[in-house]
């Protein structure tokens, strides 16, 4: 009788369910689950921000990072080079065709800097209204007449090499010897004996012939 009881005892605390609920959380220090009191996890995972994570490999993130790089720095060119309209800037250089100096040409100058479009920009230029004109590199002075031909490239007002050869500032139609800038000019027709006095230098003894 007593083991029947025992039995029935038995059977009766197996078949009933058990009144504590599952324990689905992971452990501490496991992967999700809580970090260890000393802010530490199982091998091969971190503590952020009092949970056990793991990292991604190396690799694995520079991997989509650049894939999306590529990406993005594909479409970007892509869009950039769409915007570009062709019927307002042939070239594609961000200046209008109204205002580039060459609209086939990405690397030639504006109207806003090279007026006379030759090429040579405001500064550079003597006169920016013609694209015949001479440069600042070439003519200093900007007299129209180039630094090898110039006797004074500094002084628009002086003579050339052409009409005065020696660059004395007599031109050769009145010098006396033109390949000598040390030679003085022919007298005039109108030479009086007092200009002649006063125009010669104090050590410079003048003879005079009288004639017929």
């Amino acid at each position: 009788m007593t083991r029947r009881i025992l039995l029935a005892l038995v059977i009766a605390i197996a078949g009933c369910p058990s009144t504590t609920p599952p324990n689905d959380e992971p452990a501490d220090g496991a992967e999700g689950g809580a970090c260890f009191t000393n802010g530490t996890c199982d091998d091969g995972l971190t503590c952020a921000s009092s949970v056990c994570v793991r990292l991604p490999a190396e690799g694995e993130g520079e991997g989509e990072g650049e894939g999306e790089g590529e990406g993005e720095g594909e479409g970007e060119g892509e869009g950039e080079g769409e915007a570009c309209d062709t019927s307002v800037d042939g070239d594609c250089d961000g200046v209008l065709t109204a205002d580039d100096c060459d609209d086939t040409d990405a690397t030639s100058t504006t109207r806003a800097a090279d007026a006379d479009c030759d090429g040579v920009v405001t500064a550079d230029d003597c006169d920016d209204d013609s694209a015949t004109s001479t440069t600042r590199a070439t003519d200093a002075d900007c007299d129209g007449v180039l630094t090898a031909a110039d006797c004074n490239d500094a002084s628009a007002t002086s003579t050339t090499r052409a009409t005065d050869a020696d660059c004395d500032g007599v031109l050769t139609a009145a010098d006396c010897d033109d390949a000598n800038p040390a030679q003085l000019a022919s007298a005039p027709v109108n030479f009086s004996l007092q200009n002649a006095f006063a125009r010669a230098p104090a050590n410079v003894t003048l003879f005079f012939r009288a004639t017929a």
